[in-house]
């Protein structure tokens, strides 16, 4: 199930969820209130595990957060995508399995110092939890910049990941043709065996629509 949190610190150009980037564009919700409706919408099998995705925007700059972990059942688990900007000791609670942090390259119109992700990814450093290195590309450029990232905090994450760069007016021949672009590119360096593509399935099948 995915928690999408209204309210971002970045304004990213080619992002998806333009309509998640203002703290007003979300609904006021107290914490039990989403966990309510978290309950409502999902259909789970008695103490079946239960995997709740916390995105935004950006969940980091939210202030219940830690509420609703507490809130939620024993065996109920969250996975958290930020862009490492901005720390919350919650991240590190025994209910996040898995950590997700995005940072921006030059590509998304923001300067993001490449420092906040170290700094981000040391707090997690002890933590338990899978730790994922996402950063979006578009052009041949991105891509060294990315390597160039990894090298200071390949230590530090679990797995990292590029995921195909999609503008708001993209159809799904625009990602089709960056995805092969991207596909053959990774193939071709040998310094990113170990790197996963992930070809924003959600916006080749829908589009950019709300829901998705």
């Amino acid at each position: 199930m995915f928690v999408r949190l209204a309210g971002c610190d970045y304004r990213c150009s080619w992002c998806d969820t333009k309509r998640a980037q203002r703290a007003q564009d979300g609904e006021p919700m107290t914490p039990q209130a989403v966990l309510d409706q978290v309950i409502q919408l999902g259909t789970y099998p008695p103490d079946a595990p239960v995997d709740v995705v916390l995105t935004g925007g950006n969940p980091l700059i939210q202030p219940a957060v830690e509420e609703l972990l507490e809130l939620s059942p024993a065996n109920w688990h969250f996975h958290v995508e930020t862009q490492g900007s901005v720390w919350q000791d919650w991240v590190n609670h025994p209910k996040v399995l898995c950590i997700t942090v995005s940072p921006k390259l030059p590509n998304s119109g923001v300067e993001q110092d490449p420092q906040t992700v170290t700094d981000f990814l040391l707090k997690t450093r002890l933590h338990r939890a899978r730790t994922v290195l996402k950063i979006v590309i578009f052009h041949a450029v991105d891509v060294q910049a990315a390597i160039e990232l990894y090298q200071h905090v390949a230590p530090l994450v679990s797995d990292w990941v590029f995921s195909v760069g999609t503008m708001p007016d993209d159809g799904p021949e625009d990602l089709r043709e960056r995805w092969e672009f991207l596909t053959n590119v990774v193939m071709g360096h040998s310094r990113l065996g170990s790197v996963r593509i992930l070809p924003q399935l959600h916006v080749l099948l829908w589009g950019h629509i709300e829901g998705v």
